[in-house]
Parts: structure tokens; sequence; C-alpha cells
């Protein structure tokens, strides 16, 4: 089944394969192009071509082709890999790659790397998701852990359902936010933008953020936060929605030159951030054989903890 996304408020003036890589952060920019030649991008049903130029009131759908399970190949790609052993693998992930195929990305994610450093993974749980426990964000670095059989898949997705596990997060966010807290919300998929989920509904699923202040600056906050749920985007739209945008999120946060009034040295980092400061730093479970509890930890990567140097120097 093709899964189809509508655009109804583009940017007049803007190329539309500019446009559409600015706002679909899980496809690649290579991906995008070759979407748009394929002729899967169209504006009121016509084929165009990346050089459009958007109008105002253009409509713009693209559509995206079903995976096939010949398209998701094993890749010798580098794993950092935290831990492992016959049942469960914990990997680093880097910022600006994709966990498993789709939208658009069918190689290059760590879902190809897994097939090629663990040969019986292709047979656990789904065709596009093998050994796929959880998911974090293209653009959100940290730990994950990924399942190589059957049994250790369900026995670590229950822990995820029933919130029995342990997921810390930290995040560079614009505005001051109180010493510590929970956000409480319902949480859907945003009504007018199919890409965006939002908290300011009245139904849908339970989200829950409970969050603590590790830092506090003039204008900056360094946050610690916890999930209770694991819902997508959840993090990032609790802070943006209660006004505390992670700073580099292109798709809930403030563009870049909204900070071009601040220290240039500061400004200078932030136009360099390829995403959003949001880092898995801990992630803890019940291992699905011993039953011990096992828990890792991931270093802040250098483009975070470079930015939080520049605030603490200069955001006074």
């Amino acid at each position: 089944m093709k899964d189809e996304i509508v655009f109804d408020n583009p940017i007049d003036g803007m190329r539309v394969d500019r446009f559409l890589s600015e706002n679909c952060s899980e496809i690649s920019r290579s991906n995008i192009a070759k979407l748009i030649d394929n002729g899967l991008v169209t504006i009121f049903d016509k084929v165009i071509k990346k050089s459009y130029k958007l109008k105002a009131n253009d409509i713009i759908n693209l559509t995206l082709p079903e995976i096939q399970e010949s398209e998701i190949a094993p890749e010798n790609i580098p794993l950092n890999i935290i831990y492992e052993d016959s049942e469960i693998i914990f990997l680093d992930k880097p910022q600006g790659v994709v966990v498993h195929p789709g939208a658009g990305n069918y190689s290059g994610t760590l879902v190809n790397g897994l097939l090629y450093h663990c040969k019986d993974l292709k047979t656990i749980g789904s065709i596009i998701r093998p050994g796929v426990v959880h998911r974090i964000d293209k653009d959100t670095s940290g730990v994950l852990v990924f399942a190589k059989s059957e049994h250790s898949l369900n026995y670590l997705a229950k822990q995820f359902q029933e919130h029995t596990n342990k997921r810390v997060y930290h995040a560079v966010v614009y505005g001051v936010t109180p010493d510590k807290g929970s956000f409480k919300t319902f949480f859907k998929r945003h009504p007018t933008n199919r890409l965006k989920y939002t908290s300011k509904t009245e139904s849908g699923k339970e989200a829950i953020t409970h969050f603590k202040t590790l830092r506090k600056f003039r204008r900056f906050s360094y946050v610690e936060l916890r999930l209770e749920t694991g819902r997508t985007h959840q993090i990032r739209v609790h802070l943006s929605e209660n006004g505390f945008p992670i700073i580099g999120d292109s798709l809930y946060g403030l563009p870049a030159k909204h900070f071009q009034f601040l220290n240039q040295n500061i400004y200078k980092k932030i136009l360099e951030l390829n995403g959003q400061l949001l880092h898995a730093k801990t992630l803890g479970v019940e291992h699905p054989i011993t039953k011990k509890w096992i828990e890792f930890d991931s270093d802040l990567p250098i483009y975070f903890t470079e930015l939080l140097k520049l605030i603490e120097e200069f955001d006074f």
C-alpha cells in the first residue's frame, strides 16, 4: 500500500526540493530528488521538476512507494556497538542516520547494517523492521536496543509497552525551563500536517514526559527528560508546544535566523547544526534471558557539547 503526504502551506518562491527536504526530515535530500524525478511529487496532480518554485496556494502531493523485501539488503555499514550478546545488541546511533527503511530511505539505515552484522536478523519481526524494538528520529542521536531472537523481541517490546524500562534524553532548548516538572497530555497526528504530531488535543493516546533542568542560562536551558510513554516525536512536541523548542529542530523548533541577534559564536554554531540537540543518553532494560537489569549510556555528540560550552560562555 502506497503512502501519501499532502502539504498545503508551502513557502512562496521556495524550490520544491528544498521545501520537501526541510519538511521531511526522515527522507534524505537525494531520495527527495529521486521521488521528484520519478514523478511521485505532484502539484494539483501535475508532475513537476526539482527546480519548480512554489506558490502560496500550491497543494503538494508526495507519494511514497511501497517498500519491497528485495530492497532491504544487508550493507557493510560501520556500527557503534555498545554491547552485544546472543540475544540483544545496543547501538549508539549518530545524528542523520535512519533506524530502518521507510519513507523513501531504502538503504544506509541501521537495519541495513544490522542485517550484514547479524546474519539471522531478517527472520526476526517484520520485513521492514527486523529486530527493531523501538526507534529514535533520524536527527536524534543516542542509544538503541535491537533484538536478535523472536523471544527477545517480544520480551523487550513488552517492557516498552508497559513502561518498565528506562529511557533518559538530554536536550538544549530555547527558553528558561522550570526546575522540574511533567507533561501529561493526549497525543495524536497533527490535523493539517501529516508529518507532525500535537499534544494540543482533547483526544488521542496518552503521552507523559518528565523533565528536570540541569542548567539554566539567560535564554537557554539544558534539560534531562525521562519518557514514561514513547510516542513519535513526543519530547520534541511536548517541549515545543510548552514554549521550549529544541535548538536545531527544523520541524517543531525555531529557524536558525531567529538566533542571529545572539552572540555570533552561538549563532554560527546553531547555523552549522544538522538537526535537533536531542540525545538518547541512557537506556535500561531487563535482559530477556538472564532477567538482570542492564543499562548503558551514550556520550553527548561533539556538536552538542560545543554549542553547550558556547552557551555557558556567552549566554549570561
